[in-house]
């Protein structure tokens, strides 16, 4: 029973320190802890044997906590050797927490689109890839069913290796939510529903402690396309699901009461329902907990928990945020449900958990402040915070009179630190920018994330004035030569983001800037930037961080925005965060760039003025270029190819970079001659190399190729996703039917009639010079890579360590010694092969 987080957008804003103390030197000294703790909890997990233990999950930061002591100090959990991108919880958002009831040793954690296991308590994890659960799994649909938020877990009362997963839609998407089940600790995988997708994201799933065959889970369309919610229920353990009650709402959590199989809670925003077989059919309730506002009842029930001793009481944390009083509420019933008693608290909590041998004592996890504890049953709460550094930090500043005054715009509101004081919370509302005004330390202004500036003129303590724009203020810039003067960089919402001007001290704003790129999409302004050396030159950059990704630009004016024009740096594609000028030096400009599914260039340099850009990654912590292909006609000369639209090249000494014209993602390369090389990558790109200069060609796909081969430079394959092959007969590119739509990863032959293409699910596929077959691979692991030796001596590898050869008449599968993913295979002869993967295995065969 848990709430699961309420933004699920990834973004890697900078997860900060938060509400008290101690000095921490870190890897550097001289950094400090300003102790800002706390952060927006999503779920919590007490160990019953041993109650001081508790595991919290957050929205960024790092990811996981862990407790010993009752909650009174917390540290990150860790995870080591992980993919890269994949098994880390830092910078990600910990939807759900569970220990196990049977064995308190194995416990599960989902982040994002992966689940960790630990049988050891939380001390080591083990990493479950995302294509072993979503992928390749049974019932799964290959890579079209991929990369899903993992939302809700749920552990068999009874035995620890049955376990569920409820996820969201494919490709990050919220319609077409799934629930997967394992059976052996997450060895294997199946989807259930007989492979069959729910209406909506499964946001929770509950077993039922007396009959673990029956599963109950909800759903929620988090407004996409309207409001809804599907209450189902399965009798077999996940095969077949019933639709039990839809409404026209969101719902977050489901719990079955554990003394009556017959007896089902849903919470959501229509608050808390009963769910009750009469014998013939299923009957609801709605609302259950009318007696405080008898015209409304209360909404938005975030969690629903049971007291582990008696399942007679039940406790429920809600806000009415549309009537009555709209303060946050717990509310506690002692006799099932029938009556209830409730406390308006100062805090709004997303989960709850009880302590397994004290119904009085609870752990709440707030929407944005952390972890509270409450001894009387829910009517009063203390913070225990400590170590727990989850507040997402959008902006920081320096009182420029005063170093130690300092502003913190936070996801959990705007904080306040003075010299020898702690935090105070000054704003309640999430705080993207703020800006003090440079000739007064008791003026400021702060940008809302909902849509408003808030500006104060006595430091915070009685007034704040508010200006309404309708969308996020994600920066705020004041003259320094005029403060009078203020530019606001806003979101776009569903419109361009607009940059706007007040020259009245923020009393009123014009608009003088629109968010719109190149392809004449709308995108988000990010940053306003004023030349110190020049007031009258100012900088916009924009492009949507969050996804679905958007590109954006850096415009420039040189008269106070009366006029703007793109700077040159627009042409390169970017997302513009932020922008500095050095104040030393107005010709030297960084640009910091970048997008929350990845980072491209990270940061741009001019040193003239904004004419010319180069990008730097230099010294950066943890940004690495990632090289996907490789492939030369000799060791002097030799082509690399990666992600946005990187080639390099070998000449038997150095490796140089060379002009792409693209920023594509480049997946593989492959030439005749040093004179004749093509790379194909994303969105159909396909690149030739004549000797001197690379060029773009007419694909006539819109799809990723990611394989690459020919026979001679007019007898070319390319290969990529939804079954996508494209054949280059020296003059045009043309696609062929490959009679899959499976992912094809790679590509090789022996002839230009005797080529072999591999992908998902165990896909291989032979061309004899007609037409494309598929062939038995007697697998249905993900290959990634192919070469041979002959028509007769092929080898395929992939997931799980795979080899496969073929022998010219069948496939069968080779001993690699290893169950890690091997990504690519190559041999001087048929003898001397190797195949290479991941966390630096390699493998050989003699």
């Amino acid at each position: 029973m848990r709430s699961p987080f309420r933004n699920l957008i990834f973004v890697i804003l900078g997860a900060a320190i938060i509400l008290a103390h101690p000095f921490s030197s870190m890897a550097y000294e001289a950094w400090t802890n300003l102790g800002l703790y706390g952060g927006q909890i999503n779920d919590i997990a007490i160990d019953p044997s041993n109650p001081a233990k508790m595991f919290v999950g957050t929205y960024m930061g790092d990811g996981l906590y862990l407790t010993k002591d009752g909650g009174k100090t917390w540290r990150a959990v860790e995870t080591e050797n992980e993919p890269e991108g994949e098994g880390t919880f830092k910078n990600h958002s910990v939807n759900a927490v569970k220990i196990a009831p049977s064995n308190h040793k194995v416990i599960w954690a989902a982040h994002n689109q992966w689940v960790e296991k630990s049988a050891d308590g939380g001390e080591t994890w083990i990493h479950i890839r995302n294509s072993t659960m979503q992928r390749d799994c049974e019932g799964c649909g290959g890579e079209g069913d991929n990369f899903r938020f993992c939302m809700s877990i749920s552990i068999d009362s009874t035995d620890p290796q049955v376990v569920y997963v409820g996820t969201g839609g494919p490709w990050s998407s919220y319609p077409s939510g799934a629930i997967y089940k394992t059976e052996d600790g997450g060895e294997t995988w199946g989807k259930m529903n007989q492979g069959n997708d729910f209406d909506h994201t499964v946001t929770d799933i509950d077993i039922d402690p007396q009959d673990s065959s029956i599963i109950w889970a909800v759903t929620s369309s988090y407004g996409f396309g309207g409001w809804e919610s599907t209450l189902y229920r399965s009798g077999d353990g996940g095969e077949t699901w019933t639709d039990i009650h839809t409404v026209a709402g969101g719902r977050v959590t489901v719990a079955v009461k554990p003394n009556d199989s017959n007896t089902v809670f849903t919470g959501g925003g229509w608050g808390l329902e009963k769910h009750y077989f009469d014998g013939t059919e299923w009957q609801y309730i709605l609302p259950v907990l009318p007696e405080d506002y008898p015209n409304y009842g209360c909404r938005s029930v975030a969690d629903i928990d049971f007291d582990p001793q008696n399942p007679e009481t039940i406790y429920i944390c809600w806000k009415n945020s549309w009537f009555g009083d709209k303060l946050p509420k717990v509310s506690r019933s002692i006799d099932g449900g029938v009556n209830w008693e409730t406390y308006t608290v100062d805090y709004t909590f997303n989960c709850l958990a009880v302590h397994p041998t004290n119904s009085e004592v609870l752990m709440g996890g707030e929407l944005y402040l952390g972890m509270y504890k409450s001894q009387d049953h829910g009517q009063g709460w203390t913070p225990v915070n400590e170590g727990l550094s989850g507040v997402i930090v959008y902006d920081v500043q320096n009182d420029p009179n005063d170093s130690t005054h300092i502003l913190a715009g936070t996801l959990s509101g705007l904080f306040e630190k003075k010299q020898g004081q702690d935090w105070t919370r000054l704003l309640p509302y999430s705080v993207r920018s703020v800006e003090f005004d440079p000739a007064d330390s008791l003026t400021f202004y702060s940008g809302l994330g909902i849509g408003y500036v808030a500006r104060t003129t006595d430091g915070g303590i009685n007034n704040w004035f508010y200006y309404y724009f309708g969308s996020s203020i994600y920066d705020i810039t004041i003259d320094p030569t005029n403060t009078n003067t203020i530019y606001i960089a806003a979101a776009s919402g569903v419109d361009p983001g607009k940059i706007w001007k007040s020259t009245d001290g923020g009393d009123s704003y014009s608009e003088i800037l629109l968010g719109v790129n190149l392809s004449n999409e709308a995108y988000d302004f990010n940053v306003i930037t004023i030349d110190p050396s020049d007031s009258q030159h100012v900088f916009a950059g924009g492009g949507n961080f969050y996804a679905p990704k958007v590109l954006g630009d850096l415009w420039e004016s040189t008269d106070e925005g009366v006029t703007w024009d793109r700077n040159p740096l627009s042409l390169k594609g970017v997302i513009v965060n932020d922008m500095l000028v050095d104040p030393a030096n107005p010709d030297i400009m960084y640009a910091g760039c970048g997008y929350s599914g990845g980072t491209e260039d990270p940061v741009y340099k001019s040193t003239d003025g904004g004419v010319t850009w180069n990008a730097s990654y230099e010294g950066i912590p943890g940004y690495k270029d990632h090289l996907r292909g490789v492939w030369g006609s000799s060791g002097t000369d030799v082509f690399a190819v990666g992600t946005n639209g990187i080639i390099l090249h070998y000449n038997g000494n150095t490796w140089a970079t060379m002009d792409s014209a693209t920023t594509q993602e480049l997946y593989d390369v492959w030439g005749s001659s040093g004179t004749d090389v093509f790379a194909v990558g994303t969105n159909g790109i396909i690149l030739h190399y004549n000797g001197s200069t690379w060029a773009t060609m007419e694909s006539n796909t819109t799809e990723t190729l990611r394989g690459v081969w020919g026979s001679s430079g007019t007898d070319v394959f390319a290969v990529g996703n939804a079954g996508t092959i494209v054949h280059y007969d020296g003059d045009t590119w043309s696609p062929m039917s490959s009679g899959t739509a499976q992912f094809v990863r790679d590509v090789w032959g022996s002839s230009s009639t005797d080529v072999f293409a591999v992908g998902d699910t165990g896909t291989i596929l032979h061309y004899d010079g007609g037409s494309w077959s598929a062939m038995s691979s007697g697998t249905s692991e993900g290959l990634n890579g192919v070469w041979g030796s002959s028509s007769t001596d092929v080898f395929v590898v992939g997931y799980d360590g795979t080899i496969l050869h073929y022998d010219g008449s069948s496939w069968s599968a080779m001993s690699s010694g290893t169950t890690g993913e091997l990504a690519d295979v190559w041999g001087s002869s048929g003898t001397d092969v190797f195949a290479v993967g991941n966390d630096g295995a390699t493998v050989h065969y003699d």
